[in-house]
């Protein structure tokens, strides 16, 4: 609060700027004034000389503080994404410490890695207390007994003993819940190494099939065209088996002729 008053009585005294390019505009406006009106103040010419280089040392200032401010935001924005893939990389890492050493070796514990202890050993179980025995059958006065126990303390010693038969299966169920449990733990770090190792691969893919996409058009555009030329290929291939045709049926008689020319020959040269 105290600092809040302080605030407004100078705000209230001075009407001083806080923004540097209004004082810089200021001194613009200032020394260009003065310098049309050179020759009515000579003894001020060195005041003006000196805030005019304290104008052009501002605007050197300036435009370091924007180049500065620039330079920290391309520096910020490099160092999220670096910061990004060391996530990536330290998760990959720690995975696969884990599977080299396993998942219980105390010697994750010198990589800052906490080893897995298993589970709180189970408080002993206590006995289900025993059911009372029923109580001795009574006499009447007359001499005949009583009923030994009501319905009602019959239906819960059935109930008891059901509960008693289940109790068995549960206990071997038991066992096979552990042995699955303990297993899925065993096969979470290879997942979780599959897992970090497609994130950083997921990138690379990405590219390779736009650029698969991107080079996909012009053959299938070559593929378009030759489909088109086949056609008249086709219709200019039999002439062209015609003209074969013909110059096999006239090899035969230059081969006679020639075998006629060399069977004379011999007596020409004698």
């Amino acid at each position: 609060m105290v600092r809040r008053r302080k605030l407004a009585d100078q705000n209230k005294m001075s009407n001083q700027k806080t923004r540097y390019a209004d004082h810089v505009t200021e001194w613009e406006d200032l020394t260009t004034s003065m310098a049309a009106h050179a020759a009515e103040l000579p003894q001020l010419e060195i005041q003006r000389a000196a805030l005019e280089k304290m104008l052009e040392k501002a605007r050197s200032l300036t435009t370091q503080q924007a180049d500065f401010q620039a330079q920290k935001q391309e520096v910020s924005k490099e160092l999220q994404t670096t910061v990004r893939e060391g996530i990536k990389l330290a998760t990959v890492l720690r995975v696969s410490l884990k599977q080299h050493y396993g998942s219980q070796s105390e010697k994750l514990a010198a990589f800052g890695l906490q080893p897995f202890r298993g589970r709180k050993a189970k408080p002993a179980e206590t006995p289900a207390p025993q059911p009372a025995p029923p109580p001795a059958p009574q006499t009447s006065p007359t001499g005949s007994p009583r009923p030994a126990s009501s319905p009602l303390f019959v239906s819960f010693q059935g109930f008891n003993g059901s509960l008693e038969t289940l109790n068995g299966p549960l206990k071997l169920c038991e066992a096979p819940l552990q042995v699955f449990k303990a297993a899925s733990k065993t096969l979470k770090a290879p997942f979780e190494v599959f897992n970090a190792t497609f994130k950083v691969f997921k990138g690379p893919f990405k590219t390779l099939k736009v650029a698969l996409e991107v080079f996909g058009a012009p053959f299938k555009t070559w593929n378009v065209t030759s489909r088109a030329l086949n056609a008249p290929l086709k219709i200019f291939g039999a002439p062209f088996q015609g003209c074969e045709a013909a110059l096999e049926t006239f090899n035969a008689p230059f081969e006679t002729l020639r075998a006629a020319l060399e069977t004379f020959e011999g007596p020409l040269e004698a």
